[in-house]
């Protein structure tokens, strides 16, 4: 992320395994915690904050590496599709222990008000110049990240509560997208859009420190000259008498 949530999607893995192994975690936690980025600068940048989805069947095991890992900004999310109020849509307990008391510092679970982080997306990907709000994506992503973030289209939906306008997948696998929504939910979080322009030049500071331009003649430095002795008037020889 840049100023005015300029925004660069700059890696993609997928983890393979069974994410009720261990292995598979720890894989995930040497990425997490352990890659270095090298920024065009030639600085290293590393990942600042993790959102982790906990929908599906391993929700335990999400709750449990957040916990763990919450001092490093890893947090467990859940999407929240429909009256969402906020793309950040609150957060509960959810740690439980065996006598059915939530745990002081147990996992807390922050709910992502999707429809709302999609339309966002959306209107961002109409922005056809760099600058504020614009994404960048990286030549090296292969075509299926693309295939998924455009595998969600915002249509009316028939609920128990009546008629909706909602994002429905047209297509099974929309991991891509899924995730930028919670890299806009972090950025939500980490309230980047209000951080002041101050914050951004030393942030750029820090990773591309200024400097004059490489191609520029050298700069010359003149040196004082040294004082000059003062002139010496030499009496003529005495003529022979």
């Amino acid at each position: 992320y840049g100023r005015g949530c300029q925004k660069w999607i700059i890696d993609y893995r997928i983890f393979y395994g069974n994410p009720d192994e261990d292995a598979v975690w720890a894989d995930v936690a040497e990425y997490l915690f352990e890659t270095k980025f090298r920024h065009a600068s030639g600085q290293e940048l590393k990942i600042y904050g993790t959102a982790i989805d906990s929908g599906g069947h391993n929700t335990h095991a999400v709750y449990a590496f957040c916990a763990t890992n919450a001092a490093r900004r890893v947090f467990a999310v859940k999407g929240r599709s429909g009256k969402e109020k906020h793309i950040k849509d609150g957060a509960t307990k959810v740690d439980i222990d065996w006598r059915g008391r939530i745990r002081k510092h147990g996992a807390l679970l922050w709910q992502v008000g999707t429809n709302l982080a999609k339309d966002l997306i959306y209107g961002r990907l109409q922005i056809t110049r760099p600058g504020p709000g614009y994404i960048h994506f990286s030549k090296e992503l292969p075509d299926e990240f693309f295939k998924q973030m455009a595998g969600e289209i915002r249509a009316e939906r028939i609920t128990a509560g009546g008629t909706e306008s909602r994002w429905s997948a047209i297509r099974k696998r929309v991991e891509a997208w899924d995730c930028t929504v919670y890299a806009v939910w972090l950025e939500t979080h980490f309230e980047l859009a209000k951080k002041t322009a101050k914050f951004w030049d030393q942030l750029e500071e820090e990773v591309q420190p200024s400097m004059a331009d490489l191609f520029a003649a050298p700069l010359t430095i003149s040196s004082p000259e040294p004082p000059r002795a003062a002139p010496v008037t030499r009496p003529a020889p005495a003529s022979p008498d």
